[in-house]
């Protein structure tokens, strides 16, 4: 006795299915790659053959970073950093923030002050970085 296997859908044809589910997938990545390039910072570098920007100390909010990830804000060394930031964006609403980074600094840490300076407020800031010889390493001194 033979047995006989269920019938298979023959004729079938699922690309009109896999279509569907192309032009379904493609619409979803466009709009979520949309959306996640609004949630970054815009950046706008001068021209080059533009003037450099001279600023008195009341329109600067100063942060700088040591490479153990302590700050110091307008002078004044900072235990919490993001609120430290946010009190002094907003005593200077129009003020750019220069953030300036020690050279042995992890860039997640620079990358959670950004946000933090984001978050205060801030629609200025300059990234500052200290000078080094050539051929020197990260956080050694020239």
């Amino acid at each position: 006795m033979k047995l006989r296997s269920p019938a298979l859908w023959e004729g079938v044809d699922y690309t009109a299915t896999m279509t569907d589910i192309s032009y379904l997938l493609i619409i979803f990545l466009v709009l979520c790659s949309a959306f996640a390039a609004a949630l970054g910072l815009r950046l706008r570098l001068p021209d080059k053959g533009s003037e450099p920007l001279r600023l008195t100390p009341d329109e600067v909010v100063s942060v700088v970073l040591a490479a153990d990830g302590s700050a110091v804000v307008d002078g004044a060394a900072a235990a919490d950093r993001a609120s430290a930031i946010a009190r002094a964006v907003s005593a200077k609403p129009a003020a750019v923030v220069i953030l300036e980074v020690a050279g042995g600094l992890t860039y997640h840490v620079v990358l959670e002050v950004l946000a933090e300076v984001k978050d205060a407020g801030a629609e200025r800031f300059s990234l500052k970085s200290a000078l080094r010889a050539p051929g020197s390493r990260g956080g050694e001194e020239p």
